[in-house]
C-alpha cells in the first residue's frame, strides 16, 4: 500500500529491486507496442513482414516518421564511413549505438524511441519506490505513458529525434532534484542527488543547447516550490542560491554553437524560446504545423485522447499532488509544458510523463482513500476507477484509430532510387521543398538538397516556391538551375552591381531571355558572366504527391519575397475520382453529397487532360476547377486560379504535356515525381 508521510526519511517498498526492473521494463515495452497499435498494423516486429509502402526501397528495412530523424541518421552514416566534420551529438550517440549492436544505422533509428521508453520505464520504478507505490502502479503508468497521444506523436514508434533524450534527461534531472529537497542536510544523500539533477539537465543540453535555459526554468521553480517547504538549514538555502546564480551566470558567459556576432547563450536560448512560442509574425513561420496554436478541446486531446480523456488526465494529476507531494514540482512543471500548447504546441508532449505517473499511482492512492468503510470513501473510489477507464479508454481509442504516421512512404523512396540509379556517384543539383530536405540528403546518400531544416528563411523559402508560381516555364526551370547549383550565395555578386532589391527583378528578366547568349550585356559587370546566371552542371527536381496538401504555403510565399504578407488562401484539394462524373457531350457535372456539403456547388470549367493537356486561357472568375484525367481513375483536383496556374499541379495531372527544359525521369501520379532540370 502506498504511504508517504512529511518526514525526511522514505520507508522503501519490500521486495527484490529485480522484480520491481523487470515489472517497469515490461509495462514501457508494452505501452511502446500498444501505442497506437503501430507495431501490430505495420505487421509486427519482424522487418520482413511489414507493408511495402513502410519499408526503404532498396534495403526493405522500416522506415523512421519524423522529418529531422533523416538528417541524424546521414550524420550518424558519415561518420560511421570515416566521415569528418562537425557532427551534431545525438548523430554520434546513434552511431555509438549502431557500432555497439553492429546493426545498420537505419535500424538503431526505428528501435531507439523502444530504448528510450525501456529508460523511461525504470524511471518510474525509481519513482514508484520512492513514494512506495507499488510494481503495479510502476506498471500502469509505464503503460499510460505510451498511450498518451502527443507522446506517441513526437516520439512513439517509429519517432527518432532529440524529443527522445531531452524528454528523459529532463524528467530524470527533475527526479533527482526532489530526491535532493526530502534529505538535503548535513551528513545526508541530497548533495550527491542535487549533482545528479544538474549533471542530467547537463546531459540534456548536450543533446538539445536550449535545453540548458528549460532546466534554468526547472531550478527556479524548484527554488520557489521546495525550498520554503523543505530546507531548513541556511546552509541548505545558500546552496539552493549558489546553483541557480551559477546556471544562470553560465548562461550568461557561455557563447552559443555558431555566433556569427558576439552574444550569450541565453540570449539564443530566448530567440529560439520566442520562435517555439510563436513570437514571430512572418509568413514562413506561421507555416510550421509544431508551431500551430490549440485550442483547450484539442490541448486535451493531444493530452487524453478526447476532450474528458485528457481532464481525466489532468484531475488524476491533481489528486496526486494533493496526497503525493513529491510529485508537485514535475506535475506543476509538466501542467505548464501541456497549457503552453494553448499558445504552441511544441512543448505539450514534454509535459505528459508526470501525468502517466499520476494516472499509475491513482489506485495506490485511491486505496488509502478507502481504507475504511465510510460511503465518501467509496465515492473516492468509484470516482477515481471512472477516472482511470475514461483516461485509457480514451487513448486505445484515439491510438486504434489512428493510422501509421509515415511521412514518406515506400513509393516516395522508389523515386529516390530511381534518381540513384540515374545519378550514381556524380554531384548534381537538387530541387526540392523544405520538408523533404533531410528525407532527400540522407536517401540519396551525397546529394545536398536546396532547402532543408538548416536553412529555413523566408528568403529561401521564397526562392524554392517562386519559380511554381511564374508564368513563363522555361525562366522557370532556369531560376531552378541557378539556385540549385549557386545556392543563396549566387545572388551576392548580381546585389553588389544590381542593388540588394533590384536583383530579384533583374535576374528574372535576364533568365527570360530567348538564348542565355543575348544576356551577355546584361551580365557584362558581374563576375562571371553569362556562365554565372546560366551554370554548366546537372540538375533534378524531387516533389511527392502530398506536396498539394500543403499548396496554401508554397503558392503564398512564392508570390511574395516579404516575409510579412498576409496569407493569400488558394486552394489545391486531391479528391477521389468517383465523386463526381462529367458528361463531356452534353457538358453536365453531376457530384457527390459530401462534395455538396462542403460548398461545392459551383465550378468554373472541367479539364479531362487525357484529351488535351491543361493549358490558358483559365475562364474569368470560374474558379474552381475540376481537373482529372482519363489515364487516372483514382484522383482528381478540385484548385482555384492560383492553383490551376502552378508549375507542380502542371507537372502531377496525367496526360498533360511536360514544359520545355524538364525531362520526366521517374512519375508517379498517386505519388509523385523526379524530373531533371535541362539547361
Amino acid at each position: 500500500m502506498l504511504h508517504w508521510a512529511k518526514s525526511t526519511k522514505i520507508q522503501q517498498n519490500a521486495g527484490p529491486l529485480w522484480s520491481w526492473i523487470l515489472v517497469g521494463l515490461l509495462g514501457a515495452a508494452i505501452g511502446w507496442c500498444l501505442a497506437g497499435q503501430t507495431i501490430i498494423k505495420a505487421g509486427g516486429f519482424e522487418p520482413g513482414a511489414w507493408p511495402e509502402a513502410w519499408r526503404y526501397a532498396d534495403t526493405g528495412l522500416p522506415m523512421i516518421s519524423s522529418a529531422d530523424g533523416f538528417y541524424f541518421m546521414e550524420q550518424a552514416n558519415r561518420l560511421l564511413e570515416g566521415g569528418v566534420g562537425r557532427a551534431d551529438n545525438f548523430s554520434r550517440f546513434t552511431a555509438a549505438l549502431a557500432r555497439i549492436s553492429s546493426q545498420p544505422v537505419e535500424i538503431v533509428a526505428f528501435y531507439t524511441s523502444l530504448l528510450f521508453h525501456l529508460a523511461l520505464g525504470l524511471l518510474a520504478v525509481a519513482w514508484g519506490r520512492l513514494l512506495n507505490g507499488g510494481r503495479f502502479s510502476t506498471f500502469l503508468a509505464c503503460v499510460a505513458a505510451g498511450l498518451m497521444p502527443a507522446w506517441l506523436e513526437r516520439a512513439g514508434p517509429s519517432r527518432f529525434d532529440t524529443d527522445l533524450p531531452i524528454l528523459l534527461f529532463w524528467q530524470v534531472g527533475l527526479f533527482f532534484l526532489v530526491k535532493a529537497s526530502l534529505c538535503l542536510k548535513k551528513g545526508s544523500p541530497g548533495v550527491v542527488n542535487l549533482v545528479l539533477a544538474l549533471l542530467s539537465f547537463i546531459i540534456m543540453g548536450w543533446f538539445w543547447k536550449s535545453g540548458l535555459g528549460f532546466a534554468a526554468g526547472s531550478l527556479l521553480v524548484w527554488a520557489f516550490l521546495f525550498t520554503p517547504y523543505r530546507f531548513f538549514s541556511f546552509k541548505a538555502r545558500l546552496a539552493t542560491g549558489a546553483v541557480l546564480l551559477a546556471w544562470l551566470s553560465a548562461l550568461v558567459i557561455l557563447p552559443p554553437e555558431q555566433a556569427p556576432a558576439p552574444t550569450s547563450l541565453l540570449i539564443w536560448i530566448s530567440d529560439h524560446f520566442t520562435l517555439a512560442f510563436g513570437g514571430r509574425a512572418e509568413l514562413f513561420y506561421s507555416s510550421i504545423k509544431e508551431l500551430y496554436p490549440l485550442s483547450f478541446a484539442e490541448l486535451m486531446e493531444k493530452t487524453g485522447g478526447s476532450l474528458w480523456g485528457g481532464l481525466a488526465f489532468m484531475a488524476a494529476a491533481a489528486l496526486a499532488v494533493w496526497k503525493l507531494p513529491p510529485l508537485r514540482l514535475p506535475v506543476l512543471l509538466g501542467f505548464i509544458c501541456i497549457f503552453a500548447g494553448l499558445r504552441s504546441n511544441r512543448l505539450v508532449y514534454l509535459g505528459l510523463f508526470p501525468l502517466a505517473l499520476s494516472a499509475g499511482f491513482l489506485p495506490a492512492v485511491l486505496s488509502n482513500l478507502i481504507a475504511g468503510r465510510s460511503i465518501a470513501r467509496r465515492l473516492y473510489w468509484a470516482a477515481g476507477a471512472g477516472l482511470w477507464a475514461v483516461m485509457m479508454y480514451s487513448c486505445v481509442v484515439w491510438g486504434a484509430s489512428r493510422d501509421l504516421d509515415i511521412r514518406w512512404e515506400g513509393a516516395h523512396d522508389r523515386l529516390v532510387e530511381e534518381l540513384r540509379q540515374e545519378t550514381g556517384a556524380e554531384t548534381a543539383g537538387l530541387w526540392n521543398w523544405w520538408d523533404d530536405g533531410y528525407f532527400l540528403a540522407a536517401r540519396t546518400k551525397g546529394m545536398k538538397p536546396l532547402f532543408d531544416g538548416g536553412n529555413q528563411t523566408h528568403t529561401m523559402a521564397y526562392i524554392a516556391a517562386h519559380p511554381f508560381m511564374m508564368d513563363d516555364r522555361r525562366a522557370a526551370a532556369r531560376w531552378m538551375r541557378f539556385f540549385a547549383i549557386r545556392g543563396e550565395a549566387g545572388l551576392e555578386p548580381l546585389r553588389r552591381v544590381w542593388g540588394r532589391n533590384e536583383a530579384w527583378d533583374k535576374l528574372e528578366t535576364v533568365l527570360k531571355v530567348e538564348s542565355p547568349e543575348e544576356a551577355a550585356e546584361y551580365l557584362a559587370e558581374i563576375p562571371g558572366g553569362v556562365d554565372w546566371v546560366f551554370p554548366p552542371g546537372r540538375v533534378y527536381w524531387y516533389m511527392p504527391g502530398y506536396f498539394v496538401k500543403i499548396s496554401n504555403w508554397w503558392i503564398a510565399l512564392g508570390l511574395s519575397r516579404e516575409p510579412d504578407k498576409n496569407l493569400v488562401k488558394p486552394h489545391i484539394e486531391k479528391i477521389e475520382r468517383d465523386k463526381f462524373f462529367y458528361d463531356a457531350e452534353k457538358k453536365s457535372l453531376t457530384i457527390t453529397q459530401d462534395l455538396w456539403d462542403r460548398g461545392y456547388k459551383n465550378f468554373g470549367m472541367v479539364f479531362n487532360t487525357g484529351v488535351s493537356p491543361l493549358s490558358p486561357p483559365w475562364p474569368s472568375g470560374g474558379s474552381p476547377y475540376i481537373i482529372f484525367s482519363d489515364n487516372n481513375h483514382r484522383n482528381a483536383y478540385i484548385t482555384d486560379e492560383l492553383g490551376i496556374r502552378s508549375l507542380p499541379l502542371y507537372m502531377l495531372v496525367p496526360g498533360g504535356q511536360t514544359p520545355p527544359n524538364f525531362r520526366p525521369l521517374a512519375v508517379d501520379y498517386d505519388w509523385g515525381g523526379v524530373w531533371e532540370i535541362l539547361p
